[in-house]
């Protein structure tokens, strides 16, 4: 009879405390570490022994905080420098193998496949990051990162970057994510001019502001070479391409301080840094923001607006004296022009107060400020009809001050059907709606016609109170 092993199954079991080892007791079981979490003073010390990079960011003590590491290269503000510092943990963990094999983290190869030991050394100049370049040459700045080239060739790839923010990815179901394994490098070639073109990567691509300067190497190395040698310049070639490499690099360490040190200024201080000269610029760069802040104010204090024109422009100064004698000679021939057409528009009024409403009480001010008042009405059809009640008034008027012995009424009928006032009236309604302008412009415009200077000297001659003809 088989022997019955009895089994125990617990059915109120509750768990006080579970505690990580690093190696489990039961033979083939795997552990797994979870990511951990590294307090202010710890980042601190770890930075300072080089564990960690400067701000205490990437702390890497042991093979889990690699691995750990090497999943979040991804995140980093900037991928160059943590990527340096990974594979330097590495190495001297002994752990190489744990990095990937492409991308910004994978090991550099001599031509002999043996590891590159310069891409180990400590990070943070750029001399460091280009000293394997002959002519190196720096992309403009996309999507937060640059690359470096190799001028003395006729194509190649930059070297490795991550762009920022990092790129977009959709699955099947069209549902995005992100995705921080976009470290790449841009295939480039450079032309018999010097241009550099360079090949879209990640979605993007860079231009280079300087050209590549060829020389007679391109005729050929071995010719060269061979020259150098039998003249023994070799030595004193190669001292002079050394001064050269670093001649290059002191330039493009003063301008990436440069580019630094405006990214630090406000609109203001980028305007006042413009106009210095090279050596004055320099100094001004170095100038903490509060004294760069003193500096640029003293400068406006001294450079204060001595004319504003019309216009608004305002003039400093700093400007030339020419230019702001021409801005004042301007604004005096822009108000003349203007009182002289205010005075064009008054007279204009008066003829039309004087000859369309003649006979209307009042001064002949007060008949211009009726006029004026009907060619402010917007509506066209209401200022057409409110300037024929005001002639239908002065109509009214007139009959009043005709003389005696005048005209039959019949024949006073006739006259009124070619009365030159209405024709002068219909004219200037006419003009004024086919043109969309004032009664007033168009009455200008017409009686500076034969047609409307001829029906003008034709208005009747208007009779004052006492019966007497005012000559015109």
């Amino acid at each position: 009879m088989a022997d019955k092993t009895t089994r125990l199954r617990y059915t109120k079991l509750r768990l006080e405390k579970i505690s990580a080892v690093d190696r489990p007791a039961q033979e083939g079981a795997v552990v797994v570490i979870a990511k951990r979490a590294f307090s202010a003073d710890e980042r601190k010390k770890l930075a300072e022994s080089g564990a960690a990079m400067p701000d205490g960011s990437y702390p890497i003590e042991n093979k889990n905080d690699l691995r750990n590491a090497i999943q979040a290269i991804g995140r980093a503000k900037s991928p160059g420098a943590a990527a340096a510092h990974i594979k330097r943990r590495a190495r001297a963990l002994g752990a190489l193998d744990m990095l990937p094999e492409t991308g910004v983290l994978a090991v550099a190869k001599s031509a002999d496949g043996s590891v590159d030991e310069s891409q180990f050394n400590d990070a943070g100049g750029v001399s460091k990051a280009i000293s394997g370049y002959e002519k190196p040459a720096m992309t403009n700045e996309v999507r937060g990162h640059v690359h470096l080239l190799e001028l003395n060739t006729t194509a190649g790839q930059t070297s490795y970057a991550t762009s920022d923010p990092p790129s977009m990815t959709s699955n099947s179901s069209g549902a995005s994510s992100v995705s921080y394994s976009s470290a790449h490098a841009h295939s480039y070639i450079v032309d018999s001019k010097g241009d550099v073109t360079i090949g879209v990567a990640d979605g993007h691509t860079h231009t280079v502001a300087v050209k590549a300067i060829k020389s007679d190497v391109a005729k050929g190395d071995a010719e060269t070479n061979s020259k150098t040698s039998e003249n023994g310049n070799m030595e004193a070639t190669a001292t002079e391409t050394k001064k050269n490499d670093a001649d290059r690099i002191s330039v493009l360490e003063s301008e990436l301080e440069t580019a630094k040190a405006l990214a630090s200024m406000n609109d203001a201080q980028r305007a006042y840094h413009a106009k210095l000269s090279k050596s004055d610029a320099i100094a001004f760069e170095k100038m903490a923001p509060s004294e760069r802040e003193s500096t640029v104010a003293k400068s406006l204090e001294r450079d204060r607006v001595v004319y504003k024109s019309v216009d608004g422009t305002e003039f400093r100064a700093s400007d030339d004296p020419r230019l702001v004698a021409m801005a004042k000679r301007a604004d005096e021939s822009a108000r003349e022009l203007a009182t002289e057409k205010a005075l064009r528009e008054v007279e204009v009024y008066k003829r039309r107060a004087e000859t369309e409403l003649a006979h209307l009480p009042g001064t002949v001010e007060t008949r211009v400020a009726l006029l004026k008042s009907v060619d402010s009405i917007p509506d066209a059809t209401e200022r057409a009809n409110a300037l024929k009640a005001l002639h239908a008034n002065n109509t009214s008027m007139a009959e009043a001050f005709k003389r005696k012995g005048g005209k039959p009424a019949a024949e006073d009928s006739d006259d009124d059907e070619d009365d030159p006032q209405d024709k002068i009236d219909a004219k200037v309604s006419k003009i004024a709606t086919e043109k969309g302008i004032t009664f007033e412009k168009a009455m200008s415009e017409f009686l500076d016609t034969e047609e409307g200077q001829e029906l003008y000297s034709q208005i009747e001659t208007p009779v004052d109170s006492r019966g007497v003809g005012s000559s015109r």
